[in-house]
């Protein structure tokens, strides 16, 4: 799996869970590099989640698309683009801003997605913004 467009980059891969289960989980990290137009990551990306929805695969994705999820009723594209990556069940875990500035307004640019937030080891979830300052 990957997002093959000019402006973006990822990984994925996919791993076992070592407990009886077996279960299986796609991890993916994405960094779409700031440009005008992102309208062809987020059809590349919703193709994606569509695939793996299809597939009914149980994925988690951490994801700097450089789109702020905080301008969803101000901004058309925002608002297509979170309503379609949410009707393919796709859950995002972050909704509180996470990029200050003196010279900008709070924005939610980083990003973590899932399939199923209730599947997730506790682990990837106790993260907090401080413990990823430096």
């Amino acid at each position: 799996m990957e997002l093959p467009i000019d402006g973006c980059e990822s990984l994925f891969i996919e791993v076992k869970s070592s407990n009886v289960s077996g279960k299986k989980y796609v991890v993916g990290v994405i960094y779409r590099h700031p440009s005008p137009n992102s309208n062809v990551f987020q059809l590349a990306f919703t193709n994606l989640l569509e695939i793996m929805h299809s597939e009914k695969s149980n994925y988690i994705i951490g994801a700097d698309t450089n789109l702020n999820f905080l301008k969803y009723q101000i901004d058309t594209h925002i608002t297509d683009y979170v309503n379609s990556i949410l009707s393919l069940g796709c859950i995002s875990l972050i909704n509180k801003p996470n990029r200050f500035s003196s010279s900008h307004q709070p924005s939610l640019l980083d990003h973590i997605f899932t399939s199923n937030s209730y599947d997730i080891p506790a682990k990837f979830l106790k993260i907090s913004a401080s413990s990823l300052s430096s």
